[in-house]
């Protein structure tokens, strides 16, 4: 709620100097009397002071400047239920590892039977070139 408040804030700041591009009109001190009144200093200093903030926030809260709880709530679950279910894969791939490692001992002896013949194949072929 911080946030999206000095959000807000640098929201009407950035209106007030939108204004005095434009217009030559600086509205918090068309309000106050002057841009020297201790009251237009102050709301400088608090518009400079939630920029701060903001440009602070944004790489934290990744761009978010309001996050309702619903969604903190949702989204807390969603990375609880990813991780049990990386969990679950990473235990079902050690399972099938565990399965497959005899057959890789069989297949291996075959694979070793067929290396030869793969050497013979390759030695002719470069005796053609």
């Amino acid at each position: 709620m911080f946030f999206l408040i000095t959000f807000l804030i640098v929201c009407v700041g950035g209106i007030n100097w939108f204004c005095i591009g434009l217009f030559q009109f600086d509205i918090i001190a068309g309000i106050f009397g002057s841009q020297a009144h201790f009251v237009s200093r102050f709301l400088y200093v608090i518009i400079g002071l939630a920029t701060i903030c903001s440009l602070i926030a944004l790489p934290i809260k990744k761009g978010r400047v309001y996050t309702p709880k619903e969604f903190k709530e949702q989204q807390d679950t969603e990375e609880s239920e990813s991780e049990e279910d990386l969990e679950k894969e990473q235990d079902s791939k050690n399972n099938s590892d565990d399965e497959d490692a005899p057959q890789e001992d069989s297949s291996a002896s075959n694979s070793n039977e067929s290396k030869p013949n793969q050497k013979k194949k390759n030695s002719k072929s470069t005796a053609k070139k």
